[in-house]
């Protein structure tokens, strides 16, 4: 299929999907606007081998079970929006997170902590991203009782 001289008004917008990734094209005030635009059809469900390079195009909702301590968080293909990422500790707990160097937490907090965390405890950090850096929040401490 194509598009050829078709006239669109402020507002519209034209989804393309490929095999695994869906984009936007729009019309806006100022012209067009082409959004990477991620459709979150599950969670992502990784393990820390598969943290050290994490593609963002597979969507902005990951679940990692804490098998083992990741090393070297990191991620690739960063885009505008907002990421969150569920930490699970395993039946053992105890394992720890190291972030790389594009993420940003609270003056003062630093990044989370998760060495004292038992057994299932949850952490979820969300990140908003500018394109570039992460600027990153926590909550910590979830169980299932």
């Amino acid at each position: 299929m194509s598009i050829r001289e078709k006239d669109f008004g402020n507002g519209t917008a034209v989804e393309l999907k490929g095999n695994q990734y869906t984009g936007k094209l729009s019309v806006e005030e100022n012209g067009f606007n082409f959004h990477d635009a991620v459709g979150q059809k599950e969670l992502s469900i990784l393990l820390p081998s598969q943290c050290n390079n994490i593609d963002l195009r597979l969507g902005n909702i990951f679940k990692i079970s804490l098998t083992s301590n990741i090393a070297n968080f990191d991620v690739s293909y960063p885009n505008i929006g907002t990421y969150l990422f569920i930490f699970e500790q395993d039946s053992s707990g105890g394992k720890t997170v190291a972030f790389s160097d594009q993420f940003y937490f609270i003056s003062g907090l630093g990044s989370p902590n998760f060495s004292g965390d038992s057994a299932g405890t949850i952490n979820i950090v969300s990140f908003l991203c500018d394109g570039t850096k992460f600027y990153g929040t926590y909550m910590q401490d979830f169980v299932n009782s």
